[in-house]
């Protein structure tokens, strides 16, 4: 007794992949770009919360910016030209570094401070593949406030 084998078309496994894998590979990129903006926009967040609460505590302008550089130099980032910070006190405000932070504008109590740290993206460790599909996260810049009570 002879067995009958449907014929497969040959090749068509290579043709699917060949065809499949592009799209696999911009998904994987897209995942890990997405996973370092995550990264870097919580070390900013936390640059900032640290920075406030070290302000509150009485720290000088020149102790937070090593608190922020500190932090931020994880990922290569130093206040100057990629960063900056704005401390907003009862006494008034200050700016470290060139890069210009924005208030976020709410109204703080007298015995409160906030620390607005800002990176720009074009210095944070991006592979940036979406660029090309219109998607440009290096033109952006993060921005996170941490507010405090003074001690």
């Amino acid at each position: 007794m002879r067995f009958s084998r449907t014929r497969r078309p040959r090749g068509s496994v290579t043709v699917e992949l060949i065809l499949s894998l592009p799209i696999l590979v911009i998904l994987v990129f897209t995942g890990i770009q997405f996973g370092i903006l995550v990264i870097v926009t919580n070390t900013v967040s936390h640059a900032a919360n640290i920075a406030a609460r070290e302000t509150a505590k009485g720290a000088t302008d020149a102790q937070v910016q090593t608190e922020i550089n500190t932090i931020l130099g994880v990922h290569n980032i130093a206040l100057g030209t990629d960063a900056g910070a704005l401390i907003e006190k009862s006494s008034g405000n200050s700016s470290l570094g060139s890069l210009t932070c924005q208030s976020p504008g709410t109204t703080l109590d007298s015995d409160e401070v906030r620390v607005t740290v800002c990176v720009d993206m074009s210095t944070a460790p991006l592979i940036n593949v979406l660029n090309g599909m219109g998607l440009n996260l290096s033109s952006q810049k993060i921005e996170m406030s941490g507010v405090a009570t003074n001690e």
